[in-house]
């Protein structure tokens, strides 16, 4: 019984470790000012990747039907217990304001065999938003870390029900590239509405 109690607690310990090194080593998106503080998000100009994505209706969404709106996008899973569950309710906030009206949110899915289904818990999250988010699904989950990886989130598996990730939220203006990036979303204290009504006008 000691030899399975000392195993559990090294695996949790391993689990904190690797969430740690995802958020704040192998974040590409990190970055620090002059002063050695984080900033609230980096300005980029990064081809969006290729991608074919489902929605509900499984009608088709790709890097096309982003071109001509700005969106935000934002990775997440149902039955997340950290980074992303926090993430969701911050961005169901942002999403209602007016500032952001401008903003089409899309979810997509690290775990869409499950997230797909109307009683899922990702669905249920969603439901009740005043301005209800793109619930987008790669075909598996194997396509959909590959996908994360592909936006340079750091992704590993710890179980069946756990994905370990980077907490990235993209900022899309419409014309196919990144033009924002926030790092850490979900742990970032700072108001983001400016930032994303800055970013999108171009000031």
């Amino acid at each position: 019984m000691k030899i399975i109690f000392f195993l559990s607690k090294a695996v949790a310990g391993l689990s904190v470790f690797v969430c740690f090194y995802l958020v704040f080593v192998a974040n590409p998106f990190r970055i620090r000012d002059s002063s050695g503080l984080d900033v609230s998000g980096v300005l980029t100009d990064r081809e969006i990747p290729e991608f074919r994505l489902y929605d509900f209706g499984n009608f088709l969404f790709t890097k096309s039907s982003l071109l001509g709106k700005p969106y935000l996008i934002y990775f997440v899973y149902g039955n997340c217990k950290s980074v992303c569950s926090v993430g969701i309710s911050k961005l169901e906030k942002y999403a209602s304001r007016n500032a952001l009206s401008a903003y089409d949110l899309a979810l997509i899915s690290l775990n869409p065999e499950k997230d797909r289904k109307e009683d899922s818990n990702l669905f249920r999250s969603v439901a009740h938003w005043k301005k209800a988010p793109l619930l987008l699904f790669p075909e598996n989950r194997s396509e959909a870390e590959s996908l994360a990886r592909s936006f340079r989130i750091s992704v590993f598996s710890g179980s069946e029900d756990e994905i370990l990730h980077s907490d990235l939220l993209f900022v899309t203006e419409g014309n196919g590239k990144f033009a924002a990036v926030i790092p850490d979303f979900s742990e970032t204290k700072q108001d983001l509405s400016s930032v994303f009504t800055r970013t999108f006008r171009g000031n």
